[in-house]
């Protein structure tokens, strides 16, 4: 987690990154080495309205600037890491998800720069935490990487020679969609067989209600967990409960072979796994990994490396901070 100190910035060049997503919106100033000076959040309250939103958004971002102010730092831009697919030239939101209703077709790099007055950056989200993680993360120095983020959806962000790969309008890198099984369950996004429908929060939390309302027992107990079902589940198969053993096993491993496809295709150094399921540990990352071997070249098997992201909650933060320093600042973080 990079370090949050708001004293003796003196004449420092910071940054202002936001973090958009469907549940809670955080503001950060962060510098050229990666540092977080300060943090704040608020909560998205995604159903008053995009115009209500992004007022929150330019509000926490001149809380920052304010912020910057006090402390004699210069502000050097705006980066952004939003929900959503994003074309990152015109930094127009073109296609919202359901967490953010209103947003497609919104500019929302213009709107956060004319509030500002700061030179803007826009990028997905999972894109941004790709960055975060190649910056000062887990794939700190790694050039061709990619990152999935695994929570109520998948999301992904691919680094190849240095750079994001966006493909057209913004929609390269979503991972999450790419088909595993052309017959397998219906995905929210109204294919089938998505790996997002294999091992993303609401699909594994589809399963245990099933096992559930079918079995009862454990899985009931399961279900009704603290911190949630999937914790429960992992929970559950730390403790030895078999059947929980198994369930957690076939997450992992349906998550190894979409990293072995992705692999395959993009034979990257380092495949970085992060958002809430990433936290159950080694004991998904090891069934990760045997899937992985199950499917990926012989070439590949032993040679990229599949770790657990290190930024936490601050990775897409931390990847807005790296849009402007990257984009727009090279010359000040030298």
């Amino acid at each position: 987690m990079p370090d949050k100190n708001s004293a003796g910035c003196g004449s420092q060049e910071l940054c202002i990154a936001l973090d958009l997503g469907g549940t809670n919106i955080a503001a950060a100033l962060v510098d050229a080495s990666g540092r977080m000076v300060c943090c704040k959040k608020t909560r998205t309250q995604a159903h008053r309205g995009a115009q209500a939103v992004v007022a929150d958004l330019v509000s926490l971002a001149i809380e920052c600037s304010s912020e910057a102010s006090r402390l004699g730092a210069i502000v050097r831009g705006v980066g952004i890491g939003s929900a959503g697919q994003i074309d990152p030239e015109s930094g127009v939101v073109v296609s919202a998800t359901d967490n953010l209703p209103g947003f497609s077709g919104l500019r929302l790099r213009d709107i956060v720069a004319d509030a500002t007055g700061l030179e803007t950056y826009v990028d997905n989200d999972a894109n941004a935490a790709a960055l975060g993680e190649a910056w000062v993360g887990a794939a700190k120095g790694c050039n061709n990487l990619v990152c999935l983020t695994l929570g109520t959806g998948v999301g992904g962000g691919i680094i190849a020679n240095g750079s994001l790969v966006h493909g057209i309008r913004g929609c390269g890198g979503e991972l999450g969609h790419m088909s595993i099984n052309f017959d397998g369950p219906e995905c929210n996004c109204g294919s089938r067989g998505c790996l997002e429908s294999y091992v993303s929060t609401w699909a594994v939390e589809k399963r245990i209600k099933a096992l559930a309302l079918m079995r009862g027992g454990s899985w009931k107990a399961i279900y009704n967990a603290t911190g949630g079902a999937v914790k429960g589940l992992f929970d559950a198969a730390r403790d030895g409960d078999q059947e929980a053993i198994e369930l957690a096993d076939e997450v992992g491993r349906h998550l190894g072979f979409g990293v072995a496809s992705l692999a395959n295709a993009l034979a990257p150094q380092m495949v970085v796994l992060g958002g809430g399921i990433s936290q159950a540990g080694e004991i998904l990352f090891s069934a990760v990994r045997k899937g992985f071997r199950e499917r990926a070249l012989l070439p590949l098997r032993d040679a990229v490396q599949i770790v657990p992201a290190k930024l936490g909650e601050y990775s897409v933060v931390v990847g807005a901070a790296a849009l402007v320093w990257r984009n727009g600042c090279a010359a000040s973080s030298d």
